[in-house]
């Protein structure tokens, strides 16, 4: 009974291949949305006063930028201890890069805001301030929805890939 569940023809390195590029996308989105998180909590600590993170701040801004390009693109995923490449994303997952993209846009010019006036040292005028506040009542407000687009992403890759590890299994 059980040889019924194994397909004998199945491309073993084709399913090595969906398997290891799986595991690397749904580890690569899933840190998507970790880095969205980071990068609210270290831009709040900036605007407390606590200019030692900006370069933390800096490292995370460009490591989701490199990771969502790679997403997107393929290529060998930053800061994950590996050497393979992943393959462009599917078609079918881009609707739900495009979502990231456009939150992302926002939220990454405002962390980069918080980043240049921590840099310059910002003056603690009531403007300065203003304007610090206004960046940080961005980043909260496009927070959630950016966290959520980056989850969403991890479920339809990890969606996507069932399908296709299915669809190997059924091939004569």
């Amino acid at each position: 009974m059980s040889e019924n569940l194994i397909n004998p023809n199945i491309d073993i390195d084709k399913l090595q291949k969906l398997l290891i590029e799986n595991n690397l996308l749904i580890n690569l989105t899933g840190r998507q949305r970790m880095l969205s998180q980071k990068i609210a909590f270290l831009c709040e600590m900036i605007l407390r006063g606590d200019e030692s993170k900006v370069e933390n701040l800096k490292m995370a801004v460009d490591l989701f930028e490199n990771s969502l390009f790679v997403i997107k693109n393929g290529g060998v995923p930053p800061e994950l201890d590996t050497i393979i490449k992943i393959s462009p994303i599917s078609d079918t997952l881009m609707f739900t890069v495009s979502h990231i993209e456009s939150n992302w846009q926002i939220y990454k010019k405002s962390a980069e805001n918080i980043i240049k006036f921590a840099s310059i040292g910002y003056d603690n005028s009531s403007i300065s301030k203003d304007v610090m506040m206004m960046q940080i009542r961005i980043i909260e407000n496009n927070c959630e929805s950016l966290l959520k687009s980056c989850n969403n992403l991890v479920t339809d890759c990890s969606n996507y890939y069932e399908k296709q590890i299915i669809l190997l299994f059924n091939e004569q």
